[in-house]
């Protein structure tokens, strides 16, 4: 992948986690594997200088790029294999999540801001082949026309645009013996006074059409409206992003108690917001029905969060903690509707996954179609394929 958009994939990539399915994953698991590892060690060229010919690769990429606009195609999709079981463990199914992403991008580059518009086609839900437990029966399929903007990454600061000062500047850093010798070389200070590494944003927003429904259809309605989420990443420990990030203060500290060896620090790991509104349109509902006869379209705003972080490495094996927040809300709802609890859902899901893919879930709450909360646990597996 051209390591110009690498920042790009990243960030973008981040919201995997949110409904981060809400927005667009990029990369697949390999790519994205590769690309955090140079992003490990860009963040960590002024504690291991010898990583810094990884960020020269980069610049002289940028430089020698001359367009500045070009297009993308930013498919996804993912499918879990998983087994459910409710609270009180009398009831368990087998079943599978699918999230497939199809999305052409046009992708603009001025200064230092990337500018984007895609139009996707988007579908995911969750199927139990025991329908009674299912903790997400709800499947969402959206056709979107988005805009984005990303910011951020690294910055060059009147750096000579002349490959042959690169290539003497990495040959004079080369024939030093050791990392404390490359960090008291000239070179090295002059490498950074000209690549600067600033914090990483995306802001996303689009206007959609879409259909929910349950699993089998009995309960479907159709939607108009627009979403606006954002990302920010701080790539520096003691900038006050990274200090606000209270959510991974405790893995954090499990990280410093299990010794954990990775570049990790609380700024990369803020969490992931969105903001939508629709108009909601019930085409099937036969309970909201004994409570709306007629089943007329409704206005609804609805909040979702992701936050991911790691918790520790065993072995070969990296652990990580996944969790995300939903929220459901009708506007101006009647009070037939409000007394039923038909005019707001919330569902929340923590998971503990490995970077091999086995994971184990909680989720507690409802989504629209559900009519009461209930927990429900999951086993399963993450592919994620091309």
């Amino acid at each position: 992948m051209n390591r110009k958009l690498l920042f790009f994939v990243l960030i973008l990539s981040s919201y995997s986690g949110l409904n981060a399915q809400s927005f667009t994953t990029i990369a697949s698991k390999d790519k994205l594997l590769q690309e955090n590892k140079v992003i490990e060690k860009v963040d960590s060229l002024k504690k291991q200088p010898e990583n810094w010919g990884l960020l020269l690769d980069f610049m002289e990429l940028k430089i020698q790029k001359k367009d500045t606009s070009y297009l993308k195609w930013l498919n996804n999709f993912d499918l879990d294999l998983k087994t459910f079981q409710n609270k009180d463990s009398t009831k368990s199914a087998l079943g599978f999540a699918y999230n497939l992403n199809i999305e052409r991008a046009k992708i603009t580059e001025k200064g230092h801001i990337k500018r984007g518009k895609s139009i996707s086609l988007e579908t995911k839900g969750n199927v139990s082949f025991n329908k009674e437990v299912n903790p997400y029966n709800f499947l969402n399929t959206k056709l979107a026309l988005n805009l984005f903007r990303i910011g951020g990454g690294v910055t060059v600061t009147t750096t000579p645009n002349d490959l042959v000062y690169y290539a003497n500047l990495r040959r004079k850093l080369a024939t030093y013996e050791s990392s404390e010798a490359i960090l008291n070389a000239p070179e090295w200070h002059e490498m950074n006074e000209k690549f600067k590494l600033k914090n990483s944003w995306i802001l996303k927003y689009d206007l959609n059409a879409g259909l929910e429904s349950n699993q089998d259809f009995s309960k479907k309605q159709s939607t108009l409206g627009m979403r606006l989420g954002g990302s920010l990443k701080s790539w520096d420990k003691n900038n006050i992003a990274s200090k606000l990030n209270i959510l991974d203060y405790p893995f954090a500290f499990l990280r410093k108690l299990t010794q954990y060896k990775g570049m990790l620090h609380s700024g990369i790991t803020l969490p992931t917001l969105l903001f939508g509104f629709d108009y909601v349109n019930p085409i099937k509902d036969t309970l909201r029905k004994k409570s709306d006869p007629n089943l007329k379209p409704f206005p609804r705003m609805h909040f979702e969060a992701g936050f991911r972080t790691v918790l520790t490495e065993i072995s070969s094996q990296t652990l990580f903690f996944n969790s995300s927040f939903k929220y459901f809300k009708e506007i101006n709802a009647s009070n037939e509707i409000k007394n039923n609890s038909f005019d707001s859902f919330s569902y929340f899901t923590a998971a503990i996954a490995s970077s091999s893919g086995v994971y184990v879930s909680y989720s507690n709450g409802k989504l629209p179609f559900d009519r009461r909360k209930e927990a429900v646990y999951e086993i399963g597996f993450k592919y994620q394929l091309d």
